[in-house]
């Protein structure tokens, strides 16, 4: 697929993408379907005026959203991708962990990982203090995301509505795990990423790599 160019786009392929996990029984469909459900809130946030900056914002999202498609298409494609995705992705092939371990390691992954990334690469340096309070606002609305999502998840994964009660018991953990990873550890990786150079930026990245996947590992 080719990477999104806004919004819509990433919607579009969200989209896709899920109905291919309900065609291949794949299980990184759970993690999909918690997505539709960030792109859309966002996409309503940026059209409704709830960020300062929103085209900043709309650009966060988009090159957000292609850092998931890239490394989920590159593990599809046998190619290599950063380690924190490809533990997510190798642990999907397996029955045993829980669906909420398969979300935590997606959101591991992406919050932890992506978006730092993805602030860095779409916010020039001298605008990140004044990017902060939308940063903010992105993850207080990432934290409040949860309802509705047992229902996109039931379509990838039918099996899911015997496990209704779960996420009642694990909505805690949702709140707790986005919010205090992406509020720490992304926009420390952030501000940290925009002061460096090409060479020790990708060595700052391929650390941050190894630090996600050993949290990933934790989950």
């Amino acid at each position: 697929m080719k990477p999104a160019k806004n919004l819509h786009d990433v919607i579009r392929i969200i989209d896709e993408l899920a109905a291919q996990a309900i065609v291949e029984s794949d299980r990184t469909g759970y993690f999909t379907a918690l997505y539709r459900h960030v792109a859309v809130k966002f996409a309503w946030a940026i059209t409704n005026g709830e960020f300062n900056d929103p085209a900043h914002m709309e650009g966060l999202d988009t090159i957000f959203f292609n850092r998931y498609l890239a490394a989920l298409e590159a593990w599809k494609a046998g190619e290599s991708c950063s380690r924190c995705w490809e533990l997510a992705f190798r642990t999907a092939q397996r029955n045993e962990p829980t669906v909420l371990q398969h979300l935590l390691l997606g959101m591991n992954s992406h919050i932890n990982f992506d978006l730092g990334i993805a602030v860095a690469d779409s916010v020039p340096a001298e605008d990140l203090p004044a990017f902060r309070a939308d940063f903010d606002k992105m993850n207080d609305l990432l934290a409040g995301l949860l309802s509705g999502v047992l229902d996109d998840l039931t379509t990838v994964w039918p099996m899911l509505r015997l496990l209704n009660r779960l996420f009642g018991r694990a909505e805690d953990a949702f709140v707790d795990f986005s919010m205090k990873t992406a509020r720490t550890i992304a926009w420390s990786h952030a501000t940290r990423l925009s002061t460096l150079g090409p060479k020790a930026r990708e060595s700052e990245i391929r650390s941050m790599d190894l630090f996600v996947t050993d949290i990933g590992r934790e989950i």
